[in-house]
Order: C-alpha cells, then structure tokens, then sequence
C-alpha cells in the first residue's frame, strides 16, 4: 500500500470560517495547516475548536512575512484557502 504524503494548506484569515475550515482539515493527520492571521482573539478561538493533539500540526503566524521565513517560496503549499473579507483581501496579498 503507498503511503499518502503530507499536504501542506495555508488559511489565511482565520475568523469564523477560516476556524471551521481549519477543524475539518486538522482532523486528516497528513495535513500539515498554516494559519495567518494577525487577531490575536481569532487564533485563540481557532485554537479552542480543534483538539490537543491536532494542535502540534498547525502553524500560526501573524503575518505572511512570519510564514515566509519558515516557507520561502509559496510553491511549497498544496492549497491556499484565502477567508479574508474582501476590503482586506488585496491588502493582505
């Protein structure tokens, strides 16, 4: 049987729907997720709706700046899931 590889996600903006997808994507093991978002009270509240143990394979970072020095290149990532509202949306990008 082939061993399924990690895909790497990236949610940026993890308000109420940025949390809901990141609690049905911590739930997959092979998963490997990274949030941006710079509300403190948002990361808290993501953190709250998945489980402890899913916790050690998500990375939050406050800006796209924190993700890029530990991911230089976007072609990293599988999948970016962008749940800004759309004021926000060309600034963040």
């Amino acid at each position: 049987m082939r061993e399924k590889t990690p895909v790497k996600i990236v949610i940026a903006g993890c308000g109420n729907i940025g949390a809901r997808y990141l609690e049905d994507l911590a739930r997959d093991e092979y998963n490997c997720i990274y949030v941006v978002e710079p509300n403190e009270k948002s990361i808290i509240r993501a953190i709250s709706l998945i489980a402890s143990n899913m916790v050690d394979r998500v990375g939050f970072f406050r800006t796209f700046s924190e993700l890029k020095q530990q991911m230089p290149t976007i072609s990293e990532f599988d999948f970016l899931i962008i749940t800004t509202t759309s004021d926000v949306r060309f600034k963040v990008f």
